[in-house]
């Protein structure tokens, strides 16, 4: 065995090394081929209760004389393989007070260079604990020794913690697996139960269910608990807690049983939030819209007054439209909040709507603005409108930060992000926008509210624009994020995808009457809207026809036909309640004309078809309520 210490020769090593051995728990001795003590550490020669110069030298059955052991310790001499067992109950009859003790122990041979066993290590491990534990659960619950394997095993493969305790003592005597991995630790003792009431005041251990249940007799029911575990970190629990009772009603234990919630309670926390939000969302909406109606009927009334009295009437329709828009625009919006707003992508010069929004926003305010646009910036693909909107809130709230006026300053880069980034975007091609004012800047406690809807700090606002520009950018599998410092400014980061393809060529159409030269069928649900449509249509020289829903087109569209007069184009609403709507109708009318020119219009911008209509076989879409001058111009771009 001397061999094993070649090593550690010097004095220096050795002390070294009998350091290491001497802070370990565990009770270790080296011995020979012969089984002679020739180490031990000090944790040994306390635990065997003799000092180590008794020990050194002599053979270990010379002082704990065992066969059976003996014939382990040969086996591993013999073997060179580990064993590790269970002793058998230790009684120290030279220290009676510690009682009957129980122990695990490992043999391992120690090797030389030419792999032969040269000696053992002994390691010896008492279990004292938790055979007492184990006896404790088999007295307490009368369980023979296999039907407490049994409910050990069943308790360790449930999807909740479970805790038993004794009483009178109180004792915890087990907790199954998932209680272990709640609370990061097994649990052995009502003192390391930590825990605060909702409130924040400590949750003492007398507090706790399982002790309620067992010295006072009460059955718990769903009571939810905020624990400290045994790494520092905090949960909460859900418990239920009963007393258990021998057969002459004996209250001989209690059981625990818990939930972790915190995910839960996380989960129901953040959708009160989303409710608060939508709840605001709504009220906001009702307010709006109210003073939209308002305005609107006002003017009516005023119109039928003037009109009677033969007045110039035009001015009150002019704000009609006018309120009409803006309520239109904010109906835009809220569908992007909703469902969908889906973007209608296509490569776009940001340059130029940053440029050209810059000049509409800012022209008659106090502010000023200048900008570092990169000279080889790529397209980026965006809806233009949508984008447009966005750098508009921005522009305007920038703006509003600086009251006195001031430089609003932007730029627009080429960038690259990489697979593993901290924005949540896929890896690809960006253009980055950065938009800076120099105001009076958003206080921290403010700054993750300022994109909910309807939270504004401004007299005026209705804070829809930034939670606007949230939904925009995200629907663009882009990102936006602030920051800001009071009293030095705000700058908001944008990221929007890189387009592909180049920017198409512009080819502006001239919008001109035409006489008998083109003849359009539109279907729609809604009366009015086909009135009013023809009318205009008719104004500009069309010959229309209308259909109230897709099986009534197809009829109108093939009787056209085999006359000989068939129709330049179809203007089909995409949706018709308990009827045949665009898409099915579309489909019927190329079966026997392919060629046929269709415009889907709807009011569900969410829906794919309106944000690539080309896709699904349409010529072009149009988002209700349009303009006439935007449908017209798409009529003269079909191709005679």
């Amino acid at each position: 065995m001397k061999d094993f210490f070649k090593t550690y020769e010097d004095q220096w090593g050795i002390s070294i090394l009998e350091t290491i051995l001497n802070q370990s728990d565990l009770q270790i001795a080296f011995l020979d081929r012969d089984f002679r003590f020739i180490y031990v550490n000090e944790a040994y020669a306390l635990g065997s209760g003799y000092p180590k110069e008794k020990l050194l030298g002599r053979n270990h059955f010379e002082i704990f004389p065992d066969n059976d052991y003996e014939q382990l310790f040969i086996q591993t001499r013999e073997s060179g393989k580990a064993i590790t067992y269970r002793a058998k109950p230790l009684i120290y009859y030279h220290e009676p007070w510690r009682g009957t003790t129980y122990w695990n122990w490992t043999l391992s041979p120690v090797k030389n260079a030419n792999d032969q066993v040269i000696g053992l290590i002994l390691y010896l491990k008492e279990t004292t604990a938790e055979v007492q534990s184990s006896h404790a659960l088999e007295a307490a619950m009368n369980l023979t020794q296999q039907q407490e394997a049994f409910l050990r095993a069943v308790l360790d493969q449930l999807p909740f913690g479970v805790v038993i305790g004794t009483a009178p003592s109180g004792e915890i005597i087990l907790s199954n697996r998932m209680s272990q991995e709640i609370w990061k630790e097994p649990i052995t003792s009502f003192k390391e139960l930590k825990g605060f009431h909702v409130d924040g005041t400590p949750y003492s251990a007398e507090e706790w269910p399982l002790y309620r249940s067992i010295f006072h007799e009460e059955t718990v029911r769903d009571e939810i608990i905020h624990i400290q575990c045994h790494d520092g970190s905090y949960t909460v629990i859900e418990a239920n807690s009963a007393p258990i009772r021998d057969v002459s009603g004996q209250i001989i234990a209690g059981v625990i049983v818990f939930i972790d919630v915190s995910e839960r309670m996380k989960q129901d926390f953040e959708r009160m939030q989303q409710y608060e939000v939508l709840g605001n969302l709504a009220g906001g909406i009702a307010h709006d819209f109210n003073n939209f109606l308002a305005s609107i009927l006002s003017n009516v009334q005023l119109a039928q007054l003037k009109l009677a009295r033969g007045n110039d009437i035009s001015n009150l329709f002019s704000r009609i439209e006018d309120t009409v828009t803006t309520a239109s625009n904010l109906t835009r919006q809220l569908l992007t909040f909703s469902r969908g707003g889906a973007p209608i992508l296509k490569p776009t010069s940001l340059k130029e709507v940053l440029i050209d929004t810059a000049e509409f926003v800012l022209r008659g305010s106090k502010s000023t603005w200048s900008y570092v646009i990169a000279d080889d910036l790529w397209p980026a693909n965006v809806d233009a409108g949508q984008i447009s909107q966005v750098i508009s809130n921005l522009f305007l709230n920038a703006d509003q930060a600086m009251p006195n006026g001031g430089t609003i300053q932007f730029t627009a880069t080429n960038t690259i992000v990489q697979p593993e980034n901290l924005l949540n975007l896929k890896p690809g091609r960006y253009i980055k926008i950065q938009i800076k004012d120099h105001g009076v800047g958003i206080p921290k406690e403010y700054l993750n509210k300022i994109f909910d809807p309807y939270y504004t700090t401004k007299k005026n606002g209705n804070g829809l624009g930034l939670f606007m520009a949230l939904s925009i950018i995200s629907r663009h599998q882009g990102h936006i994020s602030v920051e800001s410092v009071v009293n030095e400014g705000t700058t908001f980061h944008i990221y929007l995808p890189a387009a592909e393809e180049r920017i198409p060529p512009r080819h502006p159409t001239r919008l001109r009457r035409l006489k008998d030269k083109g003849r359009i069928l539109i279907m729609d649900d809604v009366q009015s809207i086909l009135q009013a449509t023809s009318e205009m249509l008719e104004t500009f020289g069309y010959e229309v026809k209308t259909a109230r829903d897709g099986e009534e087109a197809v009829t109108l569209y093939r009787e056209y036909k085999k006359m000989g007069k068939p129709f330049d184009a179809v203007i089909m609403d995409l949706t018709v309640p308990g009827g045949m709507g665009g898409k099915a109708a579309l489909e019927e009318l190329k079966q026997f004309d392919p060629n046929v020119k269709a415009i889907v219009s709807s009011g569900y911008s969410h829906d794919p078809i309106m944000s690539n209509a080309k896709a699904y076989g349409f010529f072009a879409e149009v988002t209700k309520p349009y303009k006439i001058a935007e449908l017209v111009q798409i009529l003269q771009n079909i191709p005679k």
